[in-house]
């Protein structure tokens, strides 16, 4: 009997057509699927952020002074230039520690850190309605810097403080250029390096020459003006 004649090539038939369609298909998924699933995993992604930046925000009563003629206490003021000041706060870090109360007292942080904070600190400043007890300034910054031994040593670190008054709670005759000095000792003795700006809400000339003290000690310390808004993370220092 005489055998059956092939078909034509194989790349003619129609199991070869069906297979090669399912291939393209395959492939076409794997090709959306890959760089969607990186995405996806961007975005859900545990890893810390690479700048952490930590509010101080002055809560004692000399907050609630007037600030300057705007009519407007310094904890409305501060409150409501911090607000402008988080907007760009999206991918870095960002965290808050309150302080006020009686000398010795380091404060709350009430936002610890991570990315997309920008509402909770706001949300938290916005319950402080109004301002108690001393200053404690120095002990306040202290303990920020004390929170950075929980994060990555290669973050990039930055201490912003919202001030209105100084309290002297130190029995030294110059505490700001000695809080600052032990500071500094503890950063070296942690291996932390932080950069600071401390933004004068209405400070009296005394004390924003006692803060000036920081500058001295403190490598990478600005004090300035409050921000209103404008130069966000980028202008953290």
């Amino acid at each position: 009997m005489a055998e059956s004649q092939p078909g034509g090539p194989f790349y003619e038939r129609r199991w070869f057509h069906g297979t090669a369609a399912v291939v393209a298909l395959v492939g076409a998924v794997v090709a959306v699927v890959g760089p969607l699933r990186g995405a996806i995993s961007d975005l859900f992604s545990s890893s810390p952020p690479r700048i952490e930046t930590e509010v101080v925000f002055d809560g004692g009563a000399a907050m609630n002074a007037k600030y300057r003629s705007s009519g407007e206490t310094k904890l409305d003021f501060a409150r409501r230039d911090l607000a402008r000041y988080v907007v760009p706060f999206t991918n870095e870090g960002l965290a808050l520690r309150v302080f006020g109360g009686t000398c010795g007292q380091k404060g709350s942080l009430v936002v610890g850190f991570g990315a997309g904070h920008g509402d909770d600190v706001t949300k938290a400043v916005d319950r402080l309605r109004q301002g108690q007890g001393s200053s404690d300034l120095f002990t306040a910054v202290g303990a920020a810097v004390d929170d950075f031994t929980c994060v990555p040593s290669d973050t990039v670190k930055r201490v912003i403080v919202y001030v209105g008054a100084i309290d002297n709670c130190a029995s030294t005759t110059n505490p700001a250029l000695d809080n600052a000095r032990e500071i500094r000792d503890f950063m070296k003795g942690k291996g932390i390096r932080a950069s600071f700006k401390f933004f004068d809400v209405g400070l009296s000339h005394h004390d924003r020459a006692e803060l000036h003290s920081f500058e001295s000690a403190l490598p990478s310390v600005q004090v300035v003006g409050p921000p209103s808004g404008a130069s966000g993370p980028q202008g953290a220092g």
